[in-house]
């Protein structure tokens, strides 16, 4: 029934980093993974700012949601199969 205090939390949020060999991160930091994740994942930016708590979708991907470079990827395979002539396509 008592309010968790902050430095209480980060205090064993350290000690967890420590004891499983973690890097050291702020507790806070974690926000930004998890965008990252869901971004990573598919998840629709506009639920990942809603989920943040962001008033605008500007913050959410301009600071939080950052773009993995293993989506580069994606997107040029996608462009890839989108121009990909007739007889390429035929060839698979």
């Amino acid at each position: 029934g008592r309010r968790v205090k902050a430095q209480w939390l980060t205090t064993k949020f350290h000690r967890f980093l420590r004891n499983h060999g973690l890097p050291m991160v702020r507790f806070y930091d974690l926000r930004h993974s998890c965008a990252t994740f869901a971004r990573h994942e598919g998840v629709p930016m506009e639920d990942i700012q809603k989920w943040l708590g962001h008033s605008t979708i500007t913050i959410t991907e301009g600071i939080y949601a950052h773009f993995d470079d293993s989506q580069n990827k994606v997107s040029v395979d996608s462009l890839s199969d989108y121009i990909e002539s007739p007889e390429e396509k035929e060839m698979k």
